[in-house]
């Protein structure tokens, strides 16, 4: 597989001709590798090319109900930033696909043209409302960074969770420990399930830390 950051960007490029600053490109690599060992790189090429198609249709969903919002003039920030996450989603999805030198090439030059409409769209919508355009590279970025660590925290956290500890200082994994029984815990077929809802409970932690709550 070619190197993810070097795909990051060609992608990035495409979409808005330009890419993310350079010196957030060893924490991305950080990540990645972390996260290639982890996650994505023994899914393969038809686990990637099914995840970047449910990352870009779960982009339109987000853009259907922002642009219900839009025809109403009541647009919630959080429905922009839905449609930001669902854009870093499947560029990190689709950075993995195109990885490999079998990938459809049709299939990732639709995703492009599809998404610039998009950008372009949201970003003529709301120029007014926000004086700027909401979905950019950096914007992106910021969401991408925050994916990257949200899955690593998430990752460390199961790992903890295998390992037994019993004085760990990590709440998720007690948290963990009274939803699941050890037996699933320790279930393969259980791990996915478990790294999503560690996710999930992270990041309303973070986000409720922002609102003050």
């Amino acid at each position: 597989m070619n190197n993810r950051m070097e795909n990051i960007k060609k992608i990035e490029m495409t979409l808005f001709g330009k890419y993310h600053n350079s010196s957030m490109d060893a924490t991305f690599n950080y990540m990645n590798n972390y996260l290639e060992e982890k996650y994505f790189g023994d899914k393969g090429l038809e686990w990637n090319t099914a995840k970047a198609i449910e990352e870009f249709n779960e982009i339109n969903e987000a853009v259907e109900q922002l642009q219900q919002e839009i025809d109403t003039k009541s647009v919630l920030q959080e429905s922009v930033h839905h449609v930001i996450e669902e854009i870093g989603d499947w560029l990190l999805a689709t950075s993995s696909m195109i990885g490999y030198p079998e990938y459809d090439i049709r299939l990732y030059n639709m995703f492009i043209k599809e998404i610039k409409d998009i950008i372009t769209h949201i970003n003529d919508s709301l120029l007014v409302s926000f004086g700027s355009d909401v979905i950019t590279v950096d914007s992106v970025l910021e969401s991408n960074k925050f994916k990257l660590e949200e899955y690593s925290s998430a990752y460390k956290t199961y790992e903890e969770l295998q390992s037994d500890n019993i004085l760990t200082n990590d709440p998720l994994v007690r948290i963990i420990r009274m939803l699941h029984t050890k037996k699933e815990i320790k279930s393969p077929n259980k791990k996915d399930k478990i790294i999503k809802e560690i996710r999930r409970m992270r990041f309303a932690i973070i986000e409720n830390k922002k609102w003050g709550v």
